[in-house]
């Protein structure tokens, strides 16, 4: 039997590529290799492309099983081999991509893992997530990386340790110790500080490690840190271990020491080691401490989690995806965490169609005041905790359990892959589309009050009453009206939006303009502006508007938003309203018009709120959601960073529309997938359908209540069509 293996990475590069994307499936084929060799013949493939082949030629003259084990997400693994193929991949959401995008049909995993026939993956979590995306009886085996054998016994720690004794930990590389350095200093002289060499470290105290790359934004290290930092804020006999995975050094710090300076001050120990650590290193870091943590949103199976407790070593940790296979309290600190919607990683729409899970803050901070108890003052238990970890982990990922899985799964599958001349390709030149019984999901699911809000839409589509009803209102003036009552165009303060004022000797730039509504405003009030737009009717269009109003000061310019006409420090007021969702790089856009902006310039920056767009995913058409249209979904959070990243000072927030929430809402329920043209507000127009005149109607004669205000104010709070941001650049 032939085991052809690859991973993306390499023995030889694998100290310069740590905290890259996908860097980790090299450990995991290392792993595997001992558990293969037992079964067969391991050999380890640099091009897969030019080599599988040859050798599956070789082993078929013989009459000798072979197969190609790829280490790599579904979207990476060769396609168009002799060889079979099997799929060996991580995954930590609820469910895999199971559409294409930018025409691109390997973003399809669900089509790729469906042509493969089978694969393997690390987690029941995962094989969960495959099969409800594939079908139910979808040939997939959770196997994970079989850790236990190599580290139960090479870091296998001393039960009779005093709690809090003194151990070593010996580094080539960078280190900062909150003991010796002060971590709100500045940057430039912390990296001088911390110049790599090699160190010898005392550990003390009870020892809590984490291992992860500061830039990967799914482990949620902040939240680790901070928990710690507050739990034993008043605690010096604590340690908390933070070893940075990335190949950049400065860049990896930096990034912790801008979390730092954000933290309160703590007598416990904080201490930052960057350094590739060779196996007696990391054994060393294992056996001096005393818990492993994790406060990730996701793991498709976390290798440190698994290391360390094959070593006894407890965890603190969320109880979600791959760590529901060996995580309970038996042998750690299980968190709570709660789903949230979020985009697929490789996703570069940030479309939501996949659910993480957010640890809660207060359990995980719980979780560090009760282990200190746990280890100070319990250490029989800490040590019946410990024994617990290793025996879960050995049967989770021993060699003999994953020996034993892959035996039964090549033998299951032993005559499909012997009998496959050819593995599949994606569709080409022929343009033979294969697998489209396999459904896209769109399963987003939204609060209580969304999810009543959904239901009458389905209900009203098939509704009679909307075919009798004879209200006449105009829905685009009641949405300009509420436009106005929601702090829109005050001509009496001379603000486009509430502080964002506009007047005679600004010079305003807006890059998609639309139909001009804060162009002509910005006009009115004497104000130079250049308008900008991709499409060039919209501009000669709003040109001959302004000039019948006499509005003379302006210009017109059809170009892209991320290649701007104009001078740095050129404009004093910039707007990019429902722009940013539109664009491929809203970083290069906004960075643009930071370029552009005089020191002290105003910006006014809005996009879709992240709720109303998921709420209509599945309602709207097809169109709505594809480029040139909406092709991404911001979160506020997202929005807000992204402007502060980019330079800019946020100086006030805002949101507004419900009255537009309900109108496109309705306005799906009324056309559905029929309708051709999104409803942005220039294409609104007559013949209007009856329920879109009923809404207008009603939405009128409830503003002219008492204490209609207040009433609105909480609406647009509680469900706004846009969120919006006033900044300036400093």
């Amino acid at each position: 039997m032939m085991f052809l293996v690859h991973a993306n990475f390499a023995a030889e590069t694998i100290e310069g590529d740590l905290g890259k994307e996908d860097y980790s499936y090299y450990f995991v084929l290392r792993s595997y290799v001992p558990v293969l060799q037992a079964l067969g013949t391991v050999v380890e493939l640099r091009d897969p492309h030019t080599e599988a082949d040859v050798w599956h030629s070789q082993c078929a003259a013989r009459g000798e099983y072979c197969v190609l084990l790829a280490f790599s997400p579904p979207h990476r693994i060769p396609m168009g081999l002799r060889c079979p193929v099997v799929p060996v991949f991580a995954w930590e959401y609820d469910s895999i991509p199971d559409e294409s995008w930018r025409h691109d049909r390997e973003t399809d995993w669900s089509r790729i893992l469906a042509l493969h026939g089978r694969a393997i993956t690390h987690s029941e979590f995962a094989v969960s997530s495959v099969r409800g995306s594939i079908r139910a009886d979808f040939p997939i085996v959770s196997i994970p990386a079989p850790v236990w054998d190599r580290y139960t016994c090479a870091a296998a720690r001393d039960p009779l340790q005093e709690p809090g004794a003194a151990r070593k930990l010996v580094v080539q590389g960078a280190v900062l110790d909150s003991r010796v350095d002060d971590l709100r200093a500045d940057d430039a002289e912390l990296l001088r500080a911390c110049a790599p060499r090699e160190q010898e470290l005392t550990l003390d105290g009870v020892v809590y490690t984490a291992i992860f790359c500061p830039m990967d934004g799914r482990k949620n290290w902040e939240d680790l840190v901070t928990a710690f930092c507050w739990a034993f804020r008043d605690k010096a006999d604590c340690t908390l271990v933070l070893k940075l995975v990335h190949h950049d050094r400065e860049e990896a710090i930096a990034e912790v020491l801008l979390a730092m300076r954000r933290l309160p001050r703590c007598l416990a120990r904080i201490l930052v080691v960057h350094a590739f650590l060779d196996d007696e290193q990391y054994g060393q870091l294992v056996r001096g401490s005393d818990f492993i943590v994790n406060s990730s949103l996701g793991e498709g199976q976390c290798l440190p989690l698994m290391e360390f407790m094959s070593a006894g070593v407890p965890a603190i940790a969320p109880g979600h995806t791959a760590m529901l296979d060996y995580l309970d309290d038996t042998c750690g600190f299980v968190v709570r965490a709660f789903p949230e919607w979020c985009n697929w990683p490789q996703d570069l729409r940030e479309m939501l169609r996949t659910r993480r899970h957010r640890p809660e803050w207060e359990s995980l901070m719980s979780a560090y005041v009760a282990s200190r108890e746990l280890r100070l003052l319990d250490p029989p238990a800490y040590w019946r905790m410990s024994q617990q970890a290793r025996g879960r982990q050995r049967r989770h990922c021993s060699q003999d359990v994953a020996r034993a899985k892959l035996l039964h799964f090549f033998r299951a599958h032993a005559r499909s892959l012997q009998d496959a001349d050819h593995q599949p390709q994606l569709p080409g030149a022929s343009g033979a589309v294969v697998g489209e019984h396999f459904p896209a999901r769109s399963g987003l699911v939204g609060t209580f009050l969304r999810d009543k809000l959904r239901r009458l839409l389905f209900s009203l589509r098939e509704s009679a009453l909307l075919r009798g009803a004879n209200l006449r209102a105009d829905p685009r003036a009641s949405g300009l009206s509420d436009m106005v009552r929601s702090g829109w165009c005050n001509a009496a303060a001379g603000e486009l939006f509430g502080g964002f004022a506009v007047g005679v000797d600004d010079t305003v730039l807006d890059v998609g303009c639309g139909d001009g509504l804060a162009v002509t405003f910005c006009a009115q009030q004497g104000a130079h502006v250049d308008f900008c737009d991709i499409d060039p009717d919209k501009i000669r269009a709003l040109g001959r508007h302004l000039d019948e109003r006499g509005l003379t000061r302006h210009a017109g310019h059809v170009v892209r938003g991320d290649r701007l006409p104009f001078a740095d420090a050129s404009m004093s007021r910039v707007i990019a309203t429902e722009v940013l969702e539109h664009v491929d790089d809203p970083r290069a856009l906004l960075m643009e018009l930071v370029r552009v902006g005089k020191p002290g310039a105003k910006y006014l920056i809005s996009v879709p709120d992240a709720a109303c767009e998921t709420f209509q995913m599945p309602f709207a058409s097809a169109a709505y959601f594809a480029p040139p249209n909406h092709v991404r979904i911001i979160e506020p959070v997202e929005l807000e960073a992204l402007v502060v990243d980019c330079g800019l000072v946020v100086e006030s927030r805002g949101q507004w529309g419900f009255y537009w929430f309900m109108w496109m809402s309705f306005y799906w329920a009324a056309q559905g997938q029929a309708a051709g043209d999104v409803p942005t507000l220039d294409q609104i127009k007559p013949p209007y359908h009856p329920l879109l005149e009923s809404w207008s109607e009603t939405w009128t004669r409830f503003l002219e209540l008492p204490g209609a205000q207040a009433m609105h104010r909480s609406f647009n709070e509680l469900m706004p069509k846009s969120r919006v941001i006033v900044a300036r650049r400093a």
